[in-house]
């Protein structure tokens, strides 16, 4: 009878044993990249970003935050010593944000539109902004993106390679599910080069969709 005993709890120890080796290889087997988590959300995006999206984003940290008659003027910075300024405009539908980011556009047009000088002489009686210095497009024809140079106190207009300090890049996104508009300002260093910054364009957006807001060529 006792042998009989030693012999069922002999059978019981092994079965218990070998269970625990096959639980343990299935979860040493688990396909790497599985969820361990228990099915956790991904982390939520920073709230001032608002309905900003994208890979472009990542590794900004905000810095500043003022609210001016409804509007969020936020800075921030990453480790690369990039600045980003943005305006968040809330309560806007698609055809408002048009005609504000039209406004925004004919505005810069201005900036380096030539402008007469002071000193009028027999040679010339306008100031001319080399070309050089000239908003370039970062992204369509039709798409509100620009690649330019900045001051020392992020102001664009400048003409000369002495009042140069950032090389900046100016662009608009809506939202239409949340219905705000961001005014988007980048700037890092003046020796960055242009299709950096256009790549940057590719990874920002608004909404679900991540993609560059556009609506009839400008938002979405």
């Amino acid at each position: 009878m006792r042998h009989l005993l030693a012999k069922n709890l002999l059978r019981q120890t092994f079965t218990v044993g070998v269970l625990m080796v096959f639980t343990q290889g299935c979860a040493y087997l688990k396909p790497r990249g599985a969820d361990t988590s228990g099915g956790s959300p991904a982390a939520a995006s920073p709230a001032w970003l608002g309905s900003l999206r994208g890979s472009a984003l990542d590794g900004f940290q905000l810095s500043e935050q003022l609210e001016r008659r409804g509007t969020s003027l936020i800075t921030a910075t990453n480790l690369a010593g990039d600045i980003l300024k943005l305006e968040r405009i809330p309560g806007l539908d698609a055809d408002s944000a048009s005609r504000l980011i039209g406004d925004g556009v004919m505005s810069l047009e201005a900036l380096y539109a030539n402008a007469l000088s002071p000193y009028p002489g027999d040679l010339s009686n306008r100031v001319i902004t080399d070309d050089g210095f000239h908003p370039r497009r970062a992204a369509g024809p039709r798409e509100p993106w620009f690649v330019l140079f900045a001051n020392d106190r992020f102001g664009f207009g400048v003409s000369t390679p002495e009042q140069v300090k950032y090389k900046a890049l100016l662009g608009w996104v809506h939202s239409d599910s949340s219905e705000e508009l961001f005014k988007i300002r980048l700037y890092v260093p003046a020796n960055r080069k242009d299709a950096e910054l256009r790549r940057w364009v590719k990874g920002i957006g608004a909404g679900s969709r991540g993609a560059i807001g556009q609506r009839e060529g400008l938002i979405q």
